[in-house]
């Protein structure tokens, strides 16, 4: 999955007494993820300069469109595109936008094959798995930005440009300008009419620019959409805390509060509780003993960050009385270990949200 913005078709567990459950959050002993080095607490990430990191500020904020997995696409008339008011390309776009792949797409001039694709969907994360060949921090109607290119595309298609923008939601927004003919097209052309554009996308969509939501976004999973811890936290949410293994390596265990997952690396692990419910939630399954603890949100969902020494979780109420808590450590300990948890949460309940239809 590694990442789909590109021009082609991207635990140690206790339970307590029945009213208060506790999670204990020390990483388990295997391998080489457990060493301890000297480096950074992980909640101690220093955001780049050019924004080529992780999302800044919190994702509490309503979900804008749905990504572009979304179960309910398929009913919409129009597609991907389905979300999009009327008039919002008057003067841009050449021809009317319509869904291809996952995309919503149109062209900005037909007969030279220039276009544009724009996808909702994955997190504002650093690029772990493909190289990029340029990057420039922006800020698009307020909002925390990047203008870049992966470098398989520049090598495809000369002159493409990316802009992805921060949401602060559960799904970000990624739109691409490109010559589908591969024709080399003026990148700073291109930069900036995929700025523009992106511009009144936000501006329409996005609450913090001033937009509204599309009115068919689900905000809420739906009870019972998930019963097993590794069938929620599977492989297409790890890989974006670079574990990349296969679901069949994903170790799946039960104990008294619900289902158990185990995803790791040599050097990295995500460890995930999904409690049965229906009374397991933030209020009744206590935060990790010792634990440093702070409250936030994944979308409009209630969450909690904990650090136990270099490992950080996230606990968030998938459902009232029903918890999904993730927790990441590796032996890295550059300061990015929450970052990591926050964002595996982030990619666990977009993936809950794409079967609400």
């Amino acid at each position: 999955m590694k990442r789909l913005a590109s021009v082609l078709t991207a635990l140690a567990l206790l339970g307590a007494g029945a009213c208060a459950m506790h999670v204990d959050g020390q990483p388990v002993g295997e391998k080489g993820v457990n060493k301890v080095g000297e480096g950074k607490k992980p909640d101690q990430y220093s955001f780049p300069e050019n924004n080529s990191g992780f999302a800044q500020g919190e994702i509490d904020q309503p979900d804008p469109v749905p990504g572009f997995n979304w179960r309910g696409w398929d009913k919409q008339p129009s597609g991907r595109c389905a979300w999009v008011p009327a008039g919002l390309f008057d003067g841009i776009a050449a021809t009317p936008p319509g869904p291809a792949g996952h995309f919503c797409s149109f062209f900005l001039d037909q007969a030279a094959g220039d276009a544009v694709q724009i996808t909702w969907g994955g997190s504002f994360n650093p690029f772990d798995y493909d190289p990029v060949a340029f990057m420039e921090p922006a800020t698009i109607a307020g909002l925390q930005a990047r203008v870049y290119d992966l470098k398989r595309n520049q090598d495809a298609y000369p002159g493409s440009c990316q802009v992805e923008v921060n949401t602060r939601s559960v799904n970000k927004v990624d739109l691409l300008v490109w010559n589908q003919n591969k024709k080399p097209i003026d990148r700073a052309k291109s930069c900036q009419t995929a700025k523009t554009i992106m511009e009144r996308i936000v501006k329409a969509m996005v609450p913090l620019a001033g937009g509204k939501v599309w009115d068919r976004t689900p905000q809420q999973p739906v009870r019972g959409s998930v019963s097993e811890a590794c069938k929620l936290v599977n492989d297409v949410v790890t890989t974006y805390a670079v574990i990349e293994i296969g679901d069949r390596k994903h170790v799946q265990g039960k104990n008294d509060m619900g289902t158990t997952c185990l995803a790791q690396t040599d050097v990295r692990k995500a460890e995930t509780l999904l409690t049965n419910g229906p009374d397991q939630g933030l209020a009744q399954v206590h935060p990790a003993k010792g634990a440093q603890v702070s409250e936030h949100k994944i979308g409009l969902l209630p969450a909690r960050q904990e650090i136990v020494g270099l490992a950080c979780a996230y606990a968030v109420e998938i459902v009232p009385g029903r918890l999904l808590r993730i927790e990441y450590r590796d032996h890295f300990n550059k300061g990015n270990g929450c970052m990591y948890a926050r964002t595996l949460a982030q990619q666990a309940v977009s993936e809950l949200l794409e079967d609400v239809e």
